[in-house]
């Protein structure tokens, strides 16, 4: 996050030139781009529903590849809208890692 703040910051003052008194305004912008960021964060990235250990239990998945697709997938999901609850997300996981949503674990 303070890597992409301070480019969009030295990006935003004085069209990208950083001559002399430009730093201050570099830092000021990027002060100001961190403290959004991180005011929003819960918004832009809020906590994960669900997590490796809980769709192994649950799933019956094991640790690998697969699994890292399946979380991927409902993170993604998860952070366009696309699901909310913990449920929702479980029920994802399910159709993701290519169970039936009342099968038993794999």
């Amino acid at each position: 996050a303070l890597v992409v703040a301070v480019a969009c910051a030295r990006a935003n003052v004085h069209g990208g030139n950083t001559a002399h008194g430009s730093e201050d305004a570099l830092a000021r912008r990027a002060a100001r781009l961190l403290a959004v960021f991180f005011a929003a964060r819960e918004r832009v990235l809020p906590a994960a529903l669900v997590d490796g250990d809980l769709l192994m239990r649950e799933l019956g998945l094991r640790a690998g590849p697969d699994l890292g697709r399946v979380l991927a997938g409902v993170r993604a999901a998860q952070i366009e809208g696309a699901v909310a609850t913990r449920e929702a997300a479980l029920r994802l996981a399910r159709t993701l890692s290519g169970q039936a949503a009342g099968s038993d674990k794999a």
